[in-house]
């Protein structure tokens, strides 16, 4: 029996592992600053956010605007939106602003890193962010 035992303990452990949840890298009340967007960096003076209000929202600042919307997991999916955005028009931050949304629309997992996360379309990192404390 204990020979049996030893076999199914890493089969166990495997399967737990799989069932992870995949919002845990982004955890409700946590908040990201956002410093490459398809491995670009993030350009100096846009600042671009992610956080998590509540356990179902996501919100944060995309460049020139703010955005906020839904954020959930199926089975090992994660999915971002419906996305809502304030209108405001910022010349030098708006293709910033539209990558950023395009990443965001891509992405169907995260991944905890040594200073943040990165979000991930597939086995591609779309977005990485470092982990704030606060926001002004």
């Amino acid at each position: 029996m204990p020979m049996r035992a030893a076999f199914l303990l890493p089969l166990a452990l495997a399967a737990c592992a799989a069932l992870a949840n995949p919002l845990d890298p982004l955890p409700e009340g946590g908040g990201w600053r956002v410093t490459a967007i398809a491995g670009a960096p993030v350009p100096t003076g846009a600042e671009v956010t992610i956080e998590r209000p509540d356990s179902r929202g996501i919100s944060g600042r995309a460049g020139c605007n703010r955005y906020g919307g839904q954020i959930s997991a199926t089975g090992a999916r994660l999915k971002i939106g419906p996305l809502m955005a304030t209108e405001m028009f910022c010349v030098d931050l708006m293709t910033v602003e539209q990558a950023f949304f395009a990443a965001l629309d891509q992405v169907d997992s995260a991944r905890s890193t040594a200073t943040g996360v990165e979000l991930l379309a597939g086995d591609r990192v779309v977005i990485t962010a470092t982990k704030q404390v606060r926001f002004p």
